[in-house]
């Protein structure tokens, strides 16, 4: 569970697992980029979001990390599929599936 605390202070390089220090990067592309450069979104790492939602004065725990940056990358990915998905499918299970095949 997520607690609030004004002004929590940051903990930079407090997640160890090296996995946790890189950003992923996501399907959408960057604006401006989308001449087929390879310029994509990145994700936040583990600790960039742990560093984040202190900022923000939330307390995380370090072990929920791993679990909310996968939910949160996930949500993104099917909002960017929906959102590319043509008009008369957006909404519906098939508009994922859809935009995949484009």
């Amino acid at each position: 569970m997520l607690a609030r605390s004004p002004g929590a202070p940051q903990r930079p390089g407090s997640l160890t697992r090296r996995r946790a220090r890189r950003a992923a990067a996501a399907d959408a592309p960057r604006p401006g980029h989308q001449d087929g450069a390879g310029r994509v979104w990145l994700y936040p790492s583990e600790q960039m979001f742990f560093n984040a939602m202190q900022r923000k004065g939330w307390r995380p725990s370090e072990g929920d990390m791993r679990t909310v940056v996968s939910i949160h990358n996930a949500v993104n990915e099917r909002a960017w599929a929906e959102a590319r998905a043509p008009p008369h499918r957006r909404g519906t299970p098939h508009a994922v599936s859809c935009s995949a095949a484009s």
